[in-house]
């Protein structure tokens, strides 16, 4: 230890011992505002990779939930045709024997389970949506479906029936829970009026209360669905729902030949729910990656950072270490 202590110690005799043993001496530690100053971009650094962190652990744990969240209907093994009959020129009474076609040689596959026709499909883009005064705390989002619309997307009717050939739209409605609840307060609905402040000779009569689905945004709660029949000025624009019996993607090649066979000018569009369901969820998974990739980049800048601080400092008091060695 003597000996080791004699070099630094006839070095640091030779300056002033005072200076060289306060943290600002310019001979020892490069000054105390620079000091300060690397101590505070490291700080600095450190707590915004954490905050990164953080907001990329909250990322995806929503994506988890997304994930595993009930949307209230099932959509797994379910394939969608689009035609958009109405770029064609279809009119109604023509888009409605169109679909009659398609729907007949596709109910005729031994992979099709159910079908109904729609106004516009579970997880599309296409949405009607209303508010009503007697309900402001949500977003009705109306759908006009076939018969069995419900049984085929695995809704449940929690209260009445499902729709059947006699219903109108104008005389007619289905409403999910949570729109009761908002706009009714109770469940019991079946056989009132729909909306609650309509008059009498222009209410709809509620015919069954259906469960929650969201189908536009998953785990919404300012969202609810109202159902309506299906009319004939809807074929034009309709889509068709087909739940199958054991793979959906069987159904796809004789979706799209039986919309050709029923008229060789249309180019329908078969996809599968799923794959929409997938589409949604690409923005959320990119962002979440691109969160954690960078505040594991940010900590490990900052860890570097640390790292160099350190060596830089043990560096610029190696004279005062020696110092410090030889006085003891």
């Amino acid at each position: 230890m003597l000996a080791t202590g004699l070099a630094p110690a006839w070095r640091a005799s030779r300056q002033d011992l005072s200076a060289s043993m306060k943290d600002g001496g310019q001979q020892c530690s490069g000054g105390l505002e620079r000091t300060r100053l690397r101590k505070l971009l490291v700080a600095a650094q450190v707590g915004g990779s954490c905050l990164l962190l953080v907001v990329a652990g909250l990322m995806i744990r929503g994506l988890q939930r997304l994930l595993t969240a009930d949307p209230g209907f099932d959509f797994y093994n379910v394939a969608t045709l689009d035609p958009s009959l109405s770029r064609y020129g279809m009119k109604s009474e023509e888009a409605r024997a169109w679909w009659d076609r398609v729907r007949h040689a596709i109910a005729a596959h031994p992979e099709t389970e159910i079908a109904a026709i729609v106004s516009h499909a579970p997880l599309g883009s296409a949405v009607n949506q209303s508010r009503y005064s007697d309900a402001p705390g949500i977003k009705i989002t109306s759908m006009d479906v076939e018969s069995g619309f419900f049984a085929l997307m695995r809704i449940p009717i929690l209260v009445g029936r499902d729709f059947v050939a006699s219903d109108d739209r104008r005389s007619a409605v289905v409403i999910s829970r949570r729109v009761a609840m908002e706009m009714y307060g109770s469940l019991d609905v079946v056989g009132k009026g729909f909306p609650k402040s309509a008059r009498k000779d222009e209410a709809r009569i509620i015919v069954g209360l259906a469960g929650d689905a969201h189908m536009i945004k998953f785990m919404a709660t300012d969202v609810g669905e109202m159902y309506s029949p299906l009319s004939t000025r809807n074929y034009a624009t309709g889509q068709l729902v087909v739940r199958a019996r054991t793979d959906a993607a069987r159904l796809i090649g004789a979706m799209r030949q039986a919309a050709r066979a029923a008229d060789e000018r249309v180019l329908a569009q078969a996809t599968l729910m799923r794959t929409e369901f997938q589409r949604k969820l690409r923005a959320p998974r990119l962002a979440s990656s691109i969160a954690t990739l960078t505040g594991l980049l940010a900590l490990a800048l900052a860890c570097l950072g640390i790292y160099g601080v350190i060596a830089f400092s043990a560096a610029l008091r190696t004279k005062e270490i020696g110092i410090r060695m030889a006085l003891r």
